[in-house]
């Protein structure tokens, strides 16, 4: 058999890598790749203030204008830039609230129209949904069934316009001692479920409305290293869970103090995957608002020290205050540094970091340097291309049965990968992973 050997050069910083794969087969791109030799490690430095553009600065003011429902300044951008602006609103989950804000602030609707029906049955179907879900609220009274809500109808009734925040679904989480009464009066309201309801996250859907509903047994998954020792912090929510007033229907949801360390560490969550989306910086900071007299905020920080998330949260919050005019954050005894790069890094990713494949792929380079900080990025990036046995099989069943597979598995992701038609890249999802790298220990989250 014939091996081709493929070097590739790739700049990062000023610094340099040699990487070169051995392949039975000859292809002009390879998004995996083993480094063999180092000149030097790769270091990725944010030098400066990293700007945002215009269209960024614009996209946030129709935002501020709609978060805390103020007239936006009569604009006429050109339309090119305002289909960039409506994009990114799609992107991130808020175009019914940025559509919104522009149409009076226009010279002419007309350039908008192309998304007026989008924007407009957006809010139907949220609005559908909503109702949907108070109903199901008054059924769960009505068979004494206290199961908080997370996210979702708690943040968006904070919204001046709470429809135009629309949710993918609603999150419940679940007593176990519950579990099969609540799976019952689901059934009986006309709900299918997804699969298999009694594990750790069960799925139903609303025939009638497409309300999706995903009930959890753990707020974190307990197969993830990073993240299951987050589930001790909420061991205890059932005790002090309380009722919300919306609409005129009652909705359980966990105390100010334990939502308000779940809405952070959800951020943190998808920060440390490829990212969150400005929706929830909104959510965060109205929430912190509403709530600030009733929020122990000492213990909040407390618990976000142990867990290298109180600077990244105060960045979240500064965010909030100095670009979408919430009043100074003080809840947090703990300065940020210059929030500018994690703004530009959620306006970039999108919602939960999903704009585009090649930052997906970065996910596992950062969530490998968060698991493993005291390895170089040789090593994260290594973990990328081949990932271990645990994270594989998942994906490739056979290697519950036979973990000596777990090459030919790596190399059926490979084939797979490459001949998927996948608009996707190892170089720039290694660039991107490297940059975030460099953003996580900005806001202290690597030791």
């Amino acid at each position: 058999m014939t091996y081709i050997l493929y070097y590739f050069l790739i700049p990062l910083s000023l610094n340099f890598i040699y990487i070169s794969i051995s392949l039975p087969f000859s292809l002009d791109s390879f998004p995996f790749v083993v480094y063999t030799y180092c000149i030097q490690e790769p270091v990725i430095v944010l030098k400066g203030c990293i700007m945002l553009s215009d269209q960024n600065i614009f996209f946030i003011d129709c935002l501020r204008s709609a978060v805390h429902n103020t007239p936006l300044q009569k604009c006429n951008p050109p339309s090119e830039e305002l289909n960039t602006i409506m994009h990114c609103a799609e992107q991130h989950a808020v175009l019914p609230m940025i559509y919104d804000r522009l149409v009076p602030a226009l010279p002419s609707p007309s350039p908008l129209l192309p998304w007026k029906q989008q924007a407009l049955m957006t809010v139907y179907h949220q609005t559908v949904r909503t109702q949907e879900f108070l109903r199901l609220n008054r059924l769960l009274a009505e068979a004494d069934l206290k199961i908080p809500v997370v996210k979702g109808i708690l943040c968006r009734h904070l919204y001046p316009q709470p429809d135009q925040r629309i949710s993918g679904d609603e999150d419940l989480l679940v007593p176990d001692s519950a579990w099969n009464q609540m799976h019952a009066v689901l059934t009986e309201a006309g709900y299918i479920a997804q699969g298999d309801h009694d594990t750790q996250v069960a799925t139903y859907i609303h025939a009638g409305t497409g309300l999706r509903l995903e009930a959890h047994h753990h707020l974190f998954s307990d197969s993830s290293t990073a993240f299951r020792p987050l589930n001790r912090i909420f061991a205890d929510v059932f005790s002090r869970m309380q009722p919300y007033e919306i609409d005129g229907t009652t909705v359980y949801g966990m105390c100010p103090t334990d939502h308000m360390l779940y809405l952070l560490f959800h951020a943190y969550k998808h920060f440390l995957h490829a990212g969150f989306g400005i929706r929830q910086v909104c959510d965060i900071n109205l929430y912190g608002c509403r709530y600030k007299e009733q929020i122990d905020w000492q213990y909040v920080q407390n618990i976000l020290h142990s867990h290298y998330a109180d600077v990244f949260s105060a960045a979240v919050f500064t965010i909030g205050s100095v670009y979408l005019a919430f009043p100074e954050a003080e809840y947090l005894s703990v300065s940020s540094p210059d929030p500018e790069p994690l703004l530009n890094d959620i306006l970039n990713g999108g919602l939960y970091g999903a704009s585009s494949e090649d930052r997906q792929h970065s996910s596992m380079i950062t969530l490998h340097a968060f698991e493993s900080e005291k390895q170089s990025t040789v090593s994260h990036i290594l973990h990328t291309a081949f990932p271990p046995l645990d994270a594989m099989q998942g994906k490739y069943p056979y290697l519950l049965k036979a973990p000596a597979l777990l090459p030919a598995a790596w190399i059926q992701r490979i084939g797979t990968y490459l001949f998927s038609g996948r608009k996707a890249s190892a170089g720039e999802s290694i660039r991107i992973g490297t940059e975030r790298i460099a953003l996580l220990r900005k806001y202290n989250m690597l030791p």
